[in-house]
């Protein structure tokens, strides 16, 4: 287990962390999301809630930004939520969901959320590798709450959806991620400058070059020298 997900846990465990939204969650990060379904989704899953409270924990050193990386891990969780009730066909909360026997759906509901096409493609594969260690993160939370509860079954529930994480996610999911992104750094266009342009640059460089002073000895003529020097050498390689 990751040390990401043991901290989940033992925060539960201490009570530093539980299903109700904290102080800051609620007056920073559901002060600035979006008013729609989704929002509500992530405002009202006591899964969700606590992976927003575990969000502004990590991040408590930079109160400037973390709001908006806990409103986008909150938002995408709800989209998977959304997405795993519509396959499950309930309105289970993600306690619920998060178990052995739904785990094919989890797979599919988080490809669901790439937008997965008919060639299994994903247009967002880097939701694929966040959602992975967030649902990891919410299942950590489940477990820490049966074990604070004395709750066996949950428990036992938890820890196989767990292994199950562990043993298949990195097959299923990950690795089409992976591959995706791979295929599309391959792929990116680079456009080359075109020849007249490249002379037209070298010609307007190697004037400047040639009417500089070089007895001015001031910090901005000294800047100058360098910066049309060093573009001539590049332009040269």
């Amino acid at each position: 287990m990751s040390k990401g997900n043991l901290i989940v846990q033992s925060d539960i465990l201490a009570e530093k962390m539980d299903s109700r939204a904290s102080k800051a969650l609620i007056e920073e990060t559901f002060k600035i999301m979006q008013h729609d379904e989704v929002s509500k989704v992530a405002k009202s899953d006591p899964l969700i809630i606590t992976l927003g409270n575990n969000w502004m924990l990590r991040n408590v050193g930079n109160k400037l930004m973390r709001c908006y990386y806990t409103s986008s891990v909150m938002r995408l969780a709800a989209k998977f939520k959304l997405e795993l009730q519509k396959i499950d066909g309930g309105d289970k909360d993600l306690a619920q969901l998060l178990s052995p026997k739904s785990f094919d759906n989890t797979v599919l509901a988080a490809l669901k959320c790439c937008n997965q096409d008919d060639e299994e493609d994903l247009k967002s594969p880097t939701n694929a590798i966040k959602l992975g260690y967030d649902i990891k993160r919410m299942a950590s939370a489940k477990l820490a709450t049966a074990l604070k509860e004395g709750d066996e079954t949950v428990r036992k529930d938890a820890e196989g959806f767990l292994k199950l994480m562990d043993m298949e996610w990195g097959t299923k999911v990950n690795k089409l991620a992976r591959v995706t992104l791979t295929e599309r750094a391959f792929n990116v266009t680079r456009q080359l400058p075109l020849p007249e342009d490249i002379k037209a640059l070298a010609t307007y460089l190697q004037n400047e070059l040639e009417t500089l002073d070089l007895m001015d000895y001031t910090r901005g003529n000294f800047r100058r020298i360098a910066t049309l020097t060093l573009a001539r050498v590049t332009l040269y390689n």
